[in-house]
C-alpha cells in the first residue's frame, strides 16, 4: 500500500486468541478467528504509533509520509512462512500496481460481452469474480474461487459447482479446478 501525501492506518479489532507482535523489523498479526497470519513491513514513511489498545481490544498502526511525501507498507498473508522484507519489496510499487491492473484487464476482456447499458455491471461482476480467486495453499492443491471473501470464505464442493458454471466458458481450466 502506498500513501502519497497522506498517512496510512491499520486498525485490527482483536478477537479471542488474536495477537499483534513486533517481529523481525515488522509486525506479525495472528488472527485466530480468521485462521490466518499477516505480516506488515514499512519500507518508507515515519512510524507514529504501533500499539495494542487493550481496553478496546484493538491494535493500531499509524504511518505518516516521510520527507519525500511517501508512506509505503507491505501487508500480506503469511500462513506458513514469515516473508522477508527484501522479498516483499523486491519489485517497485508502481510495477506491482501495473501488473495487477494488467491482470484484471485480461480477466475483464475475457468476460462475456453485454450491451453498453450494462457495461459498469459487467466490470463490477468481473472484479468480484477476479478478486475472489485465491491461490492453492495448504491442503488445497488448486486455485479456488471463493463464494465471498466476507462470509463464505472457504471451499465447499456444492457452492464451487456454481463457480465452475460461471467460469467454464472464459476460464475452463479454473472452472475444472473448482
Amino acid at each position: 500500500l502506498r500513501g502519497n501525501g497522506v498517512g496510512l492506518r491499520f486498525s485490527f479489532d482483536m478477537a479471542l486468541y488474536d495477537s499483534a507482535l513486533p517481529w523481525r523489523d515488522g509486525w506479525l498479526v495472528n488472527s485466530f478467528s480468521n485462521r490466518m497470519r499477516y505480516a506488515l513491513f514499512m519500507s518508507s514513511g515515519v512510524l507514529l504509533r504501533s500499539e495494542l489498545i487493550a481496553a478496546e481490544s484493538r491494535w493500531v498502526f499509524d504511518c505518516m509520509p516521510d520527507a519525500s511525501g511517501l508512506c509505503e507498507i507491505a501487508f500480506t498473508e503469511a500462513p506458513s512462512r514469515w516473508p522477508q522484507p527484501n522479498e516483499l519489496f523486491a519489485r517497485d510499487f508502481s510495477v506491482c500496481q501495473r501488473d495487477v491492473e494488467r491482470e484484471f484487464k485480461q480477466w475483464l476482456q475475457a468476460s462475456p460481452s453485454v450491451s453498453a447499458e450494462f457495461s459498469s455491471a459487467r466490470e463490477l461482476a468481473a472484479y468480484v469474480q477476479w478478486s475472489s480467486v485465491v491461490s492453492a495453499q495448504g491442503n488445497f492443491q488448486r486455485p479456488a474461487m471463493l463464494m465471498s471473501k466476507h462470509w463464505l470464505n472457504a471451499v465447499w464442493s456444492w457452492d464451487h459447482c456454481f463457480n465452475a458454471l460461471a467460469l467454464f466458458e472464459q476460464h475452463p481450466s479454473l472452472a475444472w479446478d473448482q
